[in-house]
């Protein structure tokens, strides 16, 4: 959720559900440590790794994509959604 959220606020179209998303997770962590599910410092940890993460990416994400596997992935995407983008289901 807080990887997400963090994604979410890096670009200005969708920071505001980012931020709503960011408000969300608080009770979430919140229940986690309530429960004991969770120490204090695994939250405030997954917090700094997921903004850590979301600008690592943000910044530069042409890097984590090969040609190769994009490409089959495409393929894959369209091989099996292809009857659903015939029919305009599913955008190309």
């Amino acid at each position: 959720m807080l990887t997400m959220a963090f994604s979410l606020v890096l670009h200005g179209k969708t920071r505001r559900i980012g931020r709503y998303l960011l408000l969300l997770a608080l009770p979430v962590a919140w229940a986690r440590l309530f429960l004991g599910v969770h120490f204090p410092q695994d939250m405030l940890g997954a917090t700094l790794l997921a903004a850590a993460m979301a600008l690592l990416v943000g910044a530069n994400h042409n890097w984590l994509i090969l040609p190769f596997y994009h490409r089959v992935a495409r393929r894959l995407y369209h091989l099996l959604f292809a009857p659903l983008i015939a029919r305009g289901w599913v955008r190309r």
